[in-house]
């Protein structure tokens, strides 16, 4: 039994120490409007609340609130989350560049994309990440995080079409 659990740790402690893979997060929603009435809803940092219910409130950490090194944080529990814009393409993408307290990733990229597609409008979101805590970290990501997360991005993205669709109010599930 000692040495079991001694062959245990070893192991946590190796997996702990070998960086975690990328993980990578996809989702998209097609919208029945044009590319500019999408954008003038994404591109509204302020108007994040009215779309995303995992964003209560948005506090800004720059004077600017559009464009690239536009700074936003969204206070949330257990995490929350700062993001940068770090690429501005007007009715295009928006890049930011994420920050989690506590600090759970590294290399945190999340891409909003903005194509035209035959009288509507297609909305992708990828995201793109190292878990800290090596291989320990991308298991929590995996069984807890990542399917918690895949939620509520669903569920954004639907408010979104929504809310640019019909002006609709948000849904929280």
């Amino acid at each position: 039994m000692g040495k079991l659990l001694g062959l245990l740790i070893v192991l946590g402690f190796v997996a702990y120490l070998v960086p975690a893979p990328v993980s990578h997060r996809t989702a998209s929603v097609e919208i029945h409007a044009s590319r500019e009435k999408v954008w003038e809803v994404l591109s509204d940092l302020e108007r994040i609340p009215s779309w995303n219910a995992a964003a209560p409130s948005v506090e800004f950490l720059t004077q600017h609130r559009q464009g690239p090194g536009a700074k936003y944080r969204i206070p949330s529990t257990p995490i929350s989350r700062t993001f940068e814009v770090k690429d501005w393409r007007s009715f295009n993408r928006i890049d930011y560049q994420v920050t989690t307290d506590p600090e759970l990733t590294r290399d945190h990229i999340l891409v909003f994309q903005i194509r035209p597609a035959q009288g509507r409008t297609l909305v992708q979101l990828d995201e793109d990440y190292h878990m800290r805590g090596g291989y320990l970290g991308h298991l929590l990501d995996e069984v807890y995080l990542g399917p918690s997360v895949e939620r509520s991005r669903s569920a954004a993205l639907a408010n979104l079409k929504r809310l640019v669709e019909t002006g609709g109010e948000i849904i929280v599930n």
